[in-house]
């Protein structure tokens, strides 16, 4: 009963909104289509893509800690965000104190993504920073990783996204595993290893095949061009 209202305000102001901007900047396309459709925009506009390049800052194997292979995810841990579906592509791998996974980030689903890994078994896997402020350490992290995860699926709001770790990951020269979601395929394009599905198990199969492939840095070396 309450989203009714909430909702006719909410397009009141962005009706406002527009009405009022000189200039409307876009994540993406589709956003801007969108807006056209609802008869939204009636002056200038650009699309830039939701995202930033990171720092120069240099790989530290410190963040491995000792083991073999290093994954690492960077933003919001929130519903829409799928944390849970990396942690159980973490289980699917099978690799018991050969992979370590670094999660910088918080959010509303932070609490329940880290049940989820003490319910998989994996909680020892895992290290959880938080949100981190230092961009440096960000970057740090996302270039010392032997490959940096995406994991949102399929979802009405997901179709639409540009996600901003993408373009970091991508910014970095950093391999890449992802669901195949309109956004980040339009974005990225051949430059990131898809999953073969949206379940755990394709996304495990995107990361195994990153850990294994020699032919990940060229690749990712050309996503970095891109950005």
């Amino acid at each position: 009963p309450l989203r009714r209202p909430l909702m006719t305000t909410a397009r009141r102001i962005e009706r406002w909104s527009f009405a009022a901007a000189g200039l409307v900047v876009f994540a993406n396309a589709e956003y801007r289509a969108r807006a056209e459709r609802e008869g939204l925009l009636r002056g200038d506009s650009e699309v830039v893509a939701n995202g930033w390049s990171l720092p120069d800052a240099a790989p530290d194997q410190r963040w491995r800690d000792g083991a073999e292979h290093l994954l690492a995810y960077v933003g919001t841990i929130g519903e829409q965000d799928n944390v849970d579906r990396l942690v159980d592509a973490v289980a699917e791998l099978c690799l018991p104190g050969r992979v370590r996974v670094v999660v910088a980030g918080a959010g509303s689903a932070l609490e329940a993504v880290q049940r989820r890994a003490r319910e998989r078994g994996v909680a020892g896997c895992f290290e959880w920073l938080g949100f981190v402020r230092d961009r440096n350490r960000i970057a740090s992290l996302v270039r010392s990783a032997d490959a940096c995860v995406a994991p949102e699926v399929d979802s009405a709001f997901n179709r639409l996204a540009t996600f901003v770790k993408v373009v970091e990951y991508m910014s970095a020269g950093a391999p890449t595993a992802a669901h195949r979601l309109p956004q980040t395929e339009r974005l990225a394009g051949d430059t990131l290893e898809y999953a073969p599905d949206m379940t755990a198990a394709g996304l495990a199969a995107a990361v195994r095949s990153l850990l294994a492939g020699p032919g990940r840095g060229r690749r990712a070396e050309i996503g970095r061009a891109h950005v």
